[in-house]
């Protein structure tokens, strides 16, 4: 998803209100629009950058005013999936989490609990070590890019019991029998 950072909202002081807004020169990103009562530029754009284009307004007594004005459009960033959150009691674990889009570099942060014995590592973006409990783990991970643009992805991690055999010695048996 794409989203408008910095100004959306172009402001004028002075004059005489109400004012009208237009653009002058240039053009807003496809997908976007401006209100020429209020100044507010909205919409959903189609396409990340920065661009510039010249704003005019009038105010209700004649007088009007241009000036260039830049808005930028973040790419949004996502956390594209859980990683394979399945680990086993007493034995190690390690799993990534990536995001795409947006932009570097990306901070993540974990909410919830984890399995006894894992943690996460916001600086390698990896949760590891070895869960001494079973069952299951709900939490969030989250990501804020350079502009301050974020993303939350919910996920489980489910860690199971250690396979073993649960008796120490077999039953006594007769020969010749069953």
């Amino acid at each position: 998803p794409l989203r408008v950072r910095d100004a959306q909202i172009i402001r004028a002081a002075g004059g005489r209100g109400p004012y009208a807004w237009s653009i002058a020169t240039g053009a807003l990103r496809r997908g976007l629009s401006l209100n020429g009562a209020t100044g507010l530029i909205a919409g959903v754009p189609t396409s990340a950058g920065t661009f510039t284009c010249t704003a005019l307004v009038n105010d209700s007594g004649g007088a009007s005013v241009q000036k260039q004005v830049s808005l930028t459009v973040a790419s949004g960033v996502v956390i594209p999936a859980c990683p394979a959150f399945v680990g086993e009691v007493g034995f190690p674990y390690a799993a990534s989490v990536t995001a795409a889009g947006g932009s570097p570099p990306s901070a993540f942060s974990k909410t919830g609990t984890l399995a006894a014995g894992l943690t996460f590592d916001s600086t390698a973006n990896a949760i590891t070590g070895t869960p001494s409990q079973s069952g299951s783990f709900p939490f969030s991970i989250g990501v804020l890019d350079k502009l301050s643009v974020g993303a939350k992805r919910d996920c489980t991690l489910d860690i199971r019991s250690a396979i073993r055999i649960v008796n120490d010695t077999l039953p006594t048996g007769a020969g010749g029998a069953s």
